[in-house]
């Protein structure tokens, strides 16, 4: 019995939990640009191990091993759903019963060193440094205590938003889901308590910000929770768990940092753009333009099997059209035709006379 209090003890004076349902071991995953195509990896220390296989399924190691220093960095993820929780700054009000929470887009996402785009018409420009907490299993009406188990892990974000667009526009599309507004990164931790995280946001290498998720008016398990009451959640979304104060205004030559322990430091700089510029172009291959002839061609067999099938209907319309008529109407009406040629010379050899 005091074996077993000694261990308890001991376990509980090692610091926060790690997630529950996560592995016990922290693991550190990376996705990194090589030769035009987007790896998985392992980080260990400074050497990448890369994978094969799905981050959210079965994957091994290939034997292949990267330097970290030698590859660009890409988001961890690639998302399809981006959520994120509001904090009750939309009302001011951080102490709303219910988490609020609004959507990115997937092209909001960037990774570390992307720069964060100043669009031209933006005047006023903030960032709110968060843990960004990514699921590994997909689920609905999820309740908060299975919510752990849903989660594969965590990762550092920032969550850009223009403030006059938020505070003016009927939603928060382009205030808070623009390209870029989203990066994620440097790495995807499993394995890591979220209880006695603090996220520092610096800018231009000043702190700025510290908010401990202790104090977050909203806990993970929660908003997971909340969120799947509407949505279906599924492995690669990602949530951005809020904070109540945002780092700005930013504007363009100014460099953002997040910081969370265990998790590592997220660096963007914020760069002017221009209407429409692209944020950041990740090394994933995206599916080229079919050539015009292959769209032209498509277009025509579109039509000829169109016309083919108008002939085909107008052919069996009139195919019940002569089946209704009776073979005694036809010759009827055949002997009319016939008659009405000698009428009307008869007629004409009248009106002469």
């Amino acid at each position: 019995m005091r074996l077993l209090l000694g261990l308890l003890a001991a376990c509980l004076m090692a610091g926060s939990p790690a997630l529950p349902g996560l592995a016990d071991e922290r693991v550190r995953y990376v996705r990194f640009a090589d030769g035009g195509t987007a790896k998985l990896g392992r980080l260990e220390g400074d050497t990448i191990h890369v994978l094969e296989g799905s981050l959210f399924g079965a994957h091994t190691r290939t034997g292949e091993t990267r330097p970290l220093a030698a590859v660009r960095l890409l988001p961890p993820v690639s998302p399809r759903k981006v959520l994120a929780v509001a904090s009750g700054e939309r009302h001011g009000d951080a102490d709303a019963s219910e988490p609020e929470m609004f959507a990115k887009l997937p092209t909001s996402v960037i990774g570390p060193g992307d720069p964060i785009p100043y669009p031209a018409d933006a005047a006023d420009l903030h960032v709110h440094g968060a843990l960004v907490v990514v699921i590994g299993k997909r689920g609905r009406n999820i309740s908060v205590d299975a919510a752990p188990g849903h989660i594969f892990g965590v990762t550092a974000g920032a969550d850009v938003g223009e403030r006059g667009w938020q505070a003016r526009d009927l939603q928060w599309l382009r205030a808070r889901a623009s390209d870029g507004f989203a990066p994620i990164g440097p790495v995807l931790v499993r394995g890591i308590g979220w209880r006695d995280l603090a996220v520092e946001t610096r800018l231009n290498g000043k702190p700025v910000r510290r908010d401990a998720m202790a104090e977050a008016p909203h806990g993970v398990a929660e908003a997971i929770s909340f969120a799947s009451r509407y949505i279906t959640l599924e492995p690669g979304d990602i949530v951005f768990m809020g904070a109540p104060g945002a780092v700005g205004p930013v504007k363009p030559g100014d460099v953002v940092e997040v910081e969370i322990a265990g998790i590592g430091a997220l660096r963007n700089p914020v760069a002017a753009a221009a209407l429409g510029s692209p944020a950041s172009a990740e090394a994933e291959p995206r599916p080229a333009k079919p050539p015009v002839r292959e769209e032209t061609a498509g277009e025509a067999a579109t039509f000829l099997w169109a016309a083919a099938g108008a002939v085909a209907v107008g052919a069996v319309a009139l195919l019940f059209v002569l089946m209704s008529i009776s073979p005694a109407r036809i010759a009827r009406a055949v002997d009319h035709m016939q008659k009405r040629p000698r009428r009307e010379g008869r007629d004409k050899e009248i009106d002469s006379s």
